[in-house]
């Protein structure tokens, strides 16, 4: 509850502000956006998400939170066929506009997200974060070692894993 009230908030607070000041307070509140960025991906259960944003940070010493943000759309659209409903309450919380649940549909987050990503800044895709491929392998396996892997919403395996940091890598079109 904790977790889906500080979305809630933090969503209601950040619409209609500028990316500038979003970058700001973004940087000089790190810990409790990490703290809440980590709550929200509880809530919606994107261990995938995690897990692959791990070796991106120590890899290719990306933040983070940077890391998680830029995999986001592809791993909630990747998970998409194990959503329970959660999609749409999230959805509603950072959409502009909310959606009634008969019009909703999974790919309306994944827009959601790219444009919430895309107002604050954050890049498209791995590649413009310095990420190159011939160590998505190497990823993938680190990213296989995570606990994290086991509660992930879907099975996930190795070959999913490299398929999406492919599909990551230039960002969702």
């Amino acid at each position: 509850m904790v977790y889906k009230d500080s979305l809630k908030y933090s969503c209601l607070l950040w619409q209609g502000q500028e990316p500038q000041i979003l970058r700001l307070f973004f940087s000089r509140n790190l810990y409790n956006i990490h703290r809440l960025a980590g709550g929200h991906l509880e809530l919606l259960h994107h261990a995938a998400n995690i897990l692959q944003a791990l070796p991106v940070s120590a890899f290719f010493n990306v933040p983070h939170g940077v890391a998680n943000a830029i995999l986001l759309p592809t791993i909630v659209e990747y998970n998409a066929l194990a959503d329970h409903g959660k999609y749409f309450n999230i959805y509603n919380y950072i959409a502009p506009l909310p959606a009634a649940l008969e019009e909703f549909t999974p790919d309306m987050l994944v827009d959601a997200i790219v444009e919430l990503n895309d107002s604050l800044g954050i890049p498209d895709g791995l590649e413009e974060v310095g990420v190159t491929k011939d160590k998505f392998d190497a990823m993938a396996d680190d990213a296989m070692k995570s606990g994290n892997i086991a509660v992930n919403p879907r099975s996930t395996t190795k070959k999913d894993v490299l398929a999406l940091y492919e599909k990551a890598f230039s960002g969702l079109e």
